[in-house]
């Protein structure tokens, strides 16, 4: 026997999503990530989801820059506007720990209509500290800067302003030009940062390293450097008496540097660990130091090395035959001293011109 009663459903009060714990709702916003496109959508949602979903956003960038590849990513054409929210809302920019410019990104010049007023005031802001900066008779040598005070053209340019809005920035990996880079950047601007890696933009020609000093200046506690396609330009040690201290480790990818450029590097890192050189050669350069120039450059400069790669990928390289010799004699001084060395020639590989084009292995910061 049934009754009409049975068949009626006693009213439920289903719960909301406005109704789950706040752990839980973060929970589900960060189950989204990667998926940039469905963070966009959370944070325009509701306050409360875009308060929780705009750190995951901003943030995303560091799970792609450690090396995940997602393909949805990619840097803003309109970069101008994004430095504009950077420069509005400085709370999110503590969240980009992690920075990558990829060599296919395109440097645009905002168009005179299109470039917010707070983007041109930061720019000429962060010029007028890095004059105050050069007035330093440490760092008089530095160029003053052509053209810098209002124009926004240049392929670095971008580059440098994003950088100057991220303090807590922990690794970089950037393509830059061998045009002037880093110039706004005041001493102790990046005291966050611990991994640097720099590859050139172009295949012929290499990177100039005195193009990069102002970052070391402003990056204190750098622990590693990464050079890819390095080319001739400093000589010596800096003469702004730079040093790295706490950089342990040093690769130098399909470059192509002489005696000078190494000296320059091994008196900016006194305590360096870890050094790994490919030479390359041609495209990149002809210059080149000799073993001999190495052994006396370390044993000079580098009383803490444990570790020294070095492979020569070039073919061609000139009068090399006559110092085998020199290998020998460099391979027993490291010996000597403790160090763990290796000397290979391999072949040439073209892939290698092509920017971040090393497994992660070798690449990774």
């Amino acid at each position: 026997m049934h009754t009409d009663s049975f068949f009626q459903c006693t009213p439920i009060n289903m719960a909301t999503f406005n109704d789950l714990p706040l752990e839980m709702v973060q929970a589900i916003v960060d189950c989204c990530e990667p998926y940039r496109d469905i963070l966009c959508a959370l944070c325009l949602t509701s306050k409360e989801l875009n308060r929780l979903a705009t750190p995951v956003l901003y943030s995303l960038s560091n799970k792609f820059f450690s090396g995940q590849s997602y393909p949805e990513l990619s840097f803003p054409a309109k970069w101008w506007l994004f430095t504009r929210t950077l420069i509005q809302r400085p709370d999110l920019a503590e969240y980009l720990t992690h920075l990558y410019f990829p060599s296919n990104a395109s440097w645009k010049t905002p168009p005179d209509d299109d470039c917010p007023p707070e983007v041109i005031a930061h720019h000429r802001q962060r010029h007028k500290l890095y004059l105050e900066a050069i007035a330093d008779d440490r760092y008089s040598g530095f160029e003053r800067g052509p053209g810098f005070h209002q124009e926004l053209a240049g392929d670095n340019k971008p580059l440098d302003l994003l950088l100057s809005l991220c303090p807590k920035l922990e690794l970089l990996d950037a393509t830059i030009d061998r045009d002037v880079a880093f110039r706004p950047f005041t001493p102790g601007l990046f005291c966050s940062l611990k991994s640097a890696a720099f590859s050139h933009r172009g295949t012929r020609y290499g990177m100039d390293l005195g193009v990069l000093e102002p970052l070391f200046i402003a990056a204190p506690n750098l622990e590693k450097l990464t050079f890819h396609r390095c080319g001739d330009g400093a000589r010596g040690p800096s003469m702004h008496g730079t040093k790295l201290r706490k950089v342990k480790s040093v690769h130098f990818y399909w470059s192509s540097i002489p005696d000078g450029s190494l000296e320059y590097i091994l008196a900016m890192c006194p305590n360096l660990e870890e050094l790994s050189y490919e030479h390359s050669g041609d495209p990149v350069g002809n210059d080149y130091f000799s073993p001999r120039e190495a052994q006396n450059l370390i044993l000079e400069h580098s009383h803490r090395l444990r570790e020294f790669f070095w492979q020569i990928l070039d073919p061609n390289l000139n009068n090399w035959d006559e110092e085998e010799t020199q290998v020998e004699e460099l391979t027993e001084a490291m010996e000597k001293r403790g160090v763990k060395f290796t000397f290979a020639r391999g072949p040439l590989d073209r892939e290698i011109l092509i920017p971040h084009k090393y497994d992660d292995a070798d690449w990774k910061l």
